[in-house]
C-alpha cells in the first residue's frame, strides 16, 4: 500500500512537472508571436520612414519600445532565443535611442526618459550580456546623459543622482555637475551637496552657476566678505544677472547684524550704503521679485532716512497685491 501511494503520488508529481513545461512552452509560443506581431507593426512604419511618406512616429518608436519589453520578458523565462534576438534586436536598438531625443525635443521628458532607461538597461540585462553594451556602445554615457537632464526638467532628483555617474563621462560634465548640485540640495543632502559643489569649482572656476552656488554657500555659513567678493566677480562679469546683487546686498545687511556698540554707526552706515547699491540693482533687473527685495530696501532706507523712498517702499508691502 505504501508502495503504491509513493508511484502515485510520484506519477502526480512528473504529471505537474509536465504541465508546467507546457504552459512554459505555451507562454514562449506567445511571445514569439507577439515580437514577431511587433516587429511586422515597427518594419511597416520604417518602410515609410524610408520611403518618406507619412507615418506615425510615436506609434512606430511605441511598437518598437514593445518589441525589446516582450524579448526580455521571453528571456526571463526562456533562454534559448537569447542569442537569436541579441542579435536581431542589436541592429534596432540605436533607434530607441533616436526615439529618446525625439520625445527630448517635443518636451515630453517622462517618454524620453523611458526610451533612455530601455536603451541604458540593454547593458545590465543577460539578454544583451554577450554585447558587453557599457565598453563598446559609445552612446551610453550620452545616453546617461539626456536621461538626467529628463530628470532634471521633472525635479526627479533621484533619477539625476541615478544616471550621474555614467553622465559624466559624457562631454557635458558642467551640466552634469550643475543638474546633481540641484538634485542633492532638492533631496537635503549637505555633504554631497558641497562635494559636487567643490568638484565643480575646481573643473570650472569661472563658471556663474557654481561661482553664484559658492557665494550662497558662503552667505549660509556667515562668510560674508567671501560672498561679496564672489558676487562682485559675477557682476563684473555679468552685469546683467541679477542675483549676485542680491547676494552682495543681503550679506552687507548681515554684517551689519554683527555690530550691536553705538561706536559702529560709521561702519553700520558705510554697510548700508552698499547694500542699498546692490539691492535697487537688483530691484531694476529682478523687478518680478519684489517679494525678496522689498523687505530689505524697507529697512535700508529706514535706516539711510530716505523719507520718500521709504515711504514707496511702505505703500507697495501694504498692497494687497504684494
Amino acid at each position: 500500500m505504501k508502495r503504491f501511494l509513493i508511484v502515485v503520488l510520484s506519477l502526480l508529481l512528473v504529471s505537474q512537472v509536465t504541465e508546467a513545461k507546457k504552459k512554459e512552452v505555451t507562454k514562449s509560443d506567445s511571445l514569439l508571436l507577439q515580437i514577431a506581431s511587433q516587429k511586422k507593426i515597427y518594419d511597416a512604419y520604417n518602410e515609410k520612414a524610408y520611403l518618406k511618406q507619412s507615418y506615425d512616429t510615436v506609434a512606430m518608436f511605441s511598437s518598437l519600445d514593445k518589441i525589446f519589453a516582450i524579448a526580455e520578458e521571453l528571456d526571463s523565462i526562456d533562454s534559448r532565443y537569447r542569442s537569436k534576438h541579441a542579435k536581431f534586436l542589436d541592429g534596432y536598438r540605436k533607434n530607441i535611442f533616436f526615439a529618446g531625443t525625439y520625445f527630448i525635443n517635443r518636451e515630453e521628458y517622462r517618454v524620453a526618459l523611458k526610451y533612455f532607461e530601455r536603451y541604458l538597461n540593454c547593458a545590465k540585462i543577460s539578454l544583451f550580456a554577450s554585447k558587453d553594451y557599457l565598453h563598446t556602445d559609445t552612446l551610453m554615457c550620452q545616453a546617461a546623459y539626456w536621461a538626467l537632464i529628463a530628470c532634471n526638467e521633472m525635479r526627479n532628483a533621484s533619477g539625476i543622482v541615478k544616471h550621474s555617474e555614467l553622465a559624466l563621462k559624457w562631454n557635458k560634465r558642467e551640466q552634469v555637475l550643475a543638474c546633481m548640485f540641484d538634485a542633492y540640495r532638492r533631496m537635503h543632502d549637505e555633504e554631497h551637496q558641497r562635494q559636487v559643489l567643490s568638484y565643480g569649482l575646481i573643473e570650472f572656476p569661472k563658471s556663474p552657476f557654481f561661482l553664484y552656488a559658492k557665494s550662497m554657500q558662503d552667505l549660509k555659513d556667515g562668510n560674508y566678505d567671501n560672498a561679496i567678493e564672489i558676487s562682485d566677480t559675477l557682476i563684473h562679469a555679468h552685469p546683467d544677472m541679477p542675483r549676485p546683487y542680491f547676494t552682495a546686498g543681503l550679506s552687507c545687511l548681515r554684517k551689519i547684524d554683527r555690530y550691536s556698540s553705538s561706536k559702529d554707526k560709521k561702519i553700520k552706515n558705510e554697510l548700508y550704503q552698499r547694500a542699498l547699491g546692490y539691492m535697487e540693482k537688483y530691484r531694476n533687473l529682478a523687478p518680478q521679485e519684489r517679494r525678496r527685495w522689498a523687505p530689505l530696501l524697507y529697512r535700508i532706507y529706514y535706516n539711510l532716512n530716505m523719507d520718500v523712498q521709504f515711504k514707496e517702499m511702505e505703500k507697495l508691502m501694504t498692497n494687497s497685491e504684494f
